[in-house]
Parts: structure tokens; sequence; C-alpha cells
């Protein structure tokens, strides 16, 4: 019986990469603002290259994860903030692929985000405009 899960396993990891099995190509993502004189008003703006998400402060958003950066944009009447962050690598996952996958696997989690991760939590400096 564990062989056949082991054999299960693996021909799961040739289909799809390990980081896309245990690191969705999805995030939650939560946005705190500093000095946010309106919060009530407040509304943000999360993009990068796989789409956009609208926010307010003090939410969890579900977001894509991506290899590129993720633009931060808040807005009320009275401020403005904005912050840009860089994904981190999760590179254990490059090594379980290569391990115990194949490239293919390593192909698919670069294409679906699932290598990289966004800081959970941001605080953006909200400005006067």
């Amino acid at each position: 019986m564990q062989y056949r899960l082991m054999i299960l396993a693996m021909l799961s990891s040739c289909l799809f990469g390990c980081a896309s099995i245990f690191n969705s190509p999805y995030q939650d993502f939560k946005i705190v603002t500093n000095n946010n004189m309106d919060v009530g008003n407040t509304r943000c703006v999360l993009s990068n290259y796989r789409g956009s998400w609208l926010g307010h402060p003090d939410n969890t958003l579900i977001i894509h994860r991506d290899n590129n950066v993720l633009d931060i944009q808040c807005e009320n009447y009275y401020q403005f903030g904005r912050l840009i962050i860089t994904p981190d690598f999760q590179g254990l996952y490059l090594v379980n692929d290569v391990l115990f996958g194949a490239v293919i696997t390593s192909l698919y989690d670069d294409y679906t985000g699932a290598f990289y991760q966004y800081q959970p939590i941001s605080a953006i400096e909200m400005k006067a405009k």
C-alpha cells in the first residue's frame, strides 16, 4: 500500500510541480496603512503581471503569486501611498522539482508563480496629496 502511494505521489509530481501542489499559485495578502487620516474611504489597488486586485486597509486579499514586483497604490480624498514589493524566491521547491520531478514540473511551477511569495503583510505610509 505504501509503495502505491509513493508511486502515485511521484507520478503526480511529474504532472504538476511540487510548488504548485504544496504552495498554491495564490496567497493571502494584507495591507496596513500608517498615518491614514481617512481609513474608511481609503482604497488600495494591487497589481502584478498576473492581475489587479482592489482592497481596503486591514483587509486580507487573495492575490496571484508572480515573479514580478507587486505594485500597491492606496488613496483616499486627502492622502496617497505607494509601495513596490519584490517577491521572495522559494528555492526549496525548485530542489524538490529537480529531485522528484522533471524539467517540465519546474517550468510549470515557474509559469504559475508558485516558486515565489510576497511578504504576507505590508505597511504603506500615507502622505498628503
